[in-house]
């Protein structure tokens, strides 16, 4: 399982579903991540992904947290991705 820290330290982890191997693949030490949420598990290609809210970006790693890429930064189009915009 996959879950993010918007907290102090700023995070993306992993462990298996019972907890064990409890791991850190994205932190502030490795890319400038603020609020990082909307993860999503791309699993033919064992890629994640997710938006950071404060920057305004879609980016992704695989699941050990390297060969990571920024897609796309827009504030424009990605405001605020995990609210509903509803009309």
């Amino acid at each position: 399982m996959f879950w993010s820290d918007w907290g102090a330290s700023p995070r993306i982890e992993r462990a298996g579903m019972n907890g064990a191997y409890r791991q850190t693949i994205i932190d502030s030490n490795k890319l400038n991540i603020q609020w990082p949420n909307v993860l999503t598990i791309d699993y033919p290609s064992d890629m994640l992904y997710w938006v950071d809210a404060r920057y305004h970006l879609l980016a992704t790693c695989d699941f050990n947290g390297d060969n990571y890429r920024f897609i796309l930064r827009d504030g424009s189009t990605l405001m605020h991705p995990f609210q509903n915009h509803c009309l």
